[in-house]
């Protein structure tokens, strides 16, 4: 058994949004994340893919577009999302509130599995 106190748990400063991160993969005997994402009004996060990690996201407070392989959904509170390993997503937040959800991540990756599009492009040129 491991008792999180939110509280006590620090945001962290991210590409596009910031974080607090309950639960990780760093952590001995541990093969997932359990993380809260929180959107500012009127910011995105780019598109990107991780090659192994399954994420299930479960949206806690506003709403905001979520683009998965070029589908876009308008997730709203309650909403939960499956992302599948390699599947293109980004994230938008285009209202006046706070866009927020819960992030569970499965498959420690042992290695950096976080893909920008953006920095991809940019490396082959």
């Amino acid at each position: 058994m491991k008792y999180i106190d939110r509280k006590k748990v620090p945001w962290v400063e991210k590409r596009g949004y910031t974080a607090q991160i309950f639960l990780d993969f760093k952590e001995k005997d541990n093969n997932s994340r359990f993380v809260l994402i929180r959107m500012k009004p009127h910011t995105e996060i780019k598109a990107h893919y991780h090659k192994k990690i399954k994420e299930i996201l479960f949206v806690t407070k506003g709403s905001g577009k979520m683009i998965v392989e070029d589908k876009e959904i308008n997730a709203m509170q309650e909403d939960i999302i499956l992302i599948e390993p390699n599947e293109i997503h980004s994230m938008m937040n285009d209202t006046d509130d706070i866009f927020e959800w819960l992030e569970f991540k499965m498959c420690d990756p042992k290695e950096n599995d976080l893909f920008f599009l953006d920095d991809i492009k940019q490396k082959k040129y």
